[in-house]
């Protein structure tokens, strides 16, 4: 029964500390690394606030669709690829917010 909201709730965990402790400077190990957000320390600084929301965000739906999959009996492989697949939504939303905000 635990195994529909790990993934979620990972996600989730995951989010409110990046949002809690943002990485301070550029750095290649802790953070939201792509090419755009390490342009410079305000797309960083950007990049890693907005896609932490995300994240918990994407977390929060996760454990939804968790406890939808557990009531309706649906496969413990349903909520597992709803947060795959917000996650992949989150780089994308993540990369277009950078563009908007910081046109080259």
């Amino acid at each position: 029964m635990i195994y529909y909201f790990i993934l979620g709730g990972l996600i989730t965990i995951v989010g409110l500390l990046f949002y809690t402790f943002p990485p301070k400077k550029i750095n290649l190990i802790y953070g939201y690394r792509t090419r755009r957000s390490m342009r410079n320390q305000e797309t960083w600084e950007a990049a890693n606030r907005y896609s932490s929301l995300l994240m918990i965000l994407a977390g929060i739906l996760g454990l939804l669709s968790g406890s939808i999959c557990l009531l309706l009996g649906a496969s413990v492989i349903i909520p597992q690829i709803v947060v795959v697949i917000l996650l992949v939504l989150l780089m994308v939303m993540t990369e277009r917010f950078l563009k908007k905000t910081f046109p080259d």
